[in-house]
């Protein structure tokens, strides 16, 4: 079951589980911003909602190391190749404002992949 987090009617994050919705997250979060920055007293400006810089490679890694059992059974074959440029991103500001928390990468990478083995009937290990 995966924790993510709402906005309530009175403008403050609430938390609830969702069993199926993993993805659902990201809007709410995106949402949570836009009305949120309507608020006189974050000052105007770009804020990334995401709390650091990816390499979409390092899912590889990630899935190697917390998924072993179903990498070697061939339920997650993890030998993709998938280029990117590198790019430094700080969600700092974004979470100190808006008063949230982001996942890291690698949270998110084990989310959707135990998520994934759920729906194919595999134990998250």
């Amino acid at each position: 079951m995966m924790v993510c987090a709402t906005l309530s009617s009175s403008e403050y994050l609430e938390i609830i589980k969702l069993e199926y919705f993993p993805t659902l997250l990201t809007s709410i979060i995106v949402a949570f911003m836009h009305v949120k920055a309507l608020d006189p007293q974050i000052p105007a400006g770009t804020y990334i909602a995401n709390g650091e810089g990816t390499t979409w490679q390092d899912a590889t890694r990630i899935v190697a190391e917390k998924f072993p059992e179903a990498v070697a059974k061939g339920i997650l074959p993890n030998n993709g190749i998938q280029g990117t440029r590198a790019a430094k991103i700080d969600g700092k500001r974004s979470e100190e404002l808006f008063g949230l928390k982001f996942r890291s990468f690698e949270e998110q990478v084990e989310s959707v992949v135990g998520h994934y083995l759920e729906l194919h009937g595999e134990q998250k290990a």
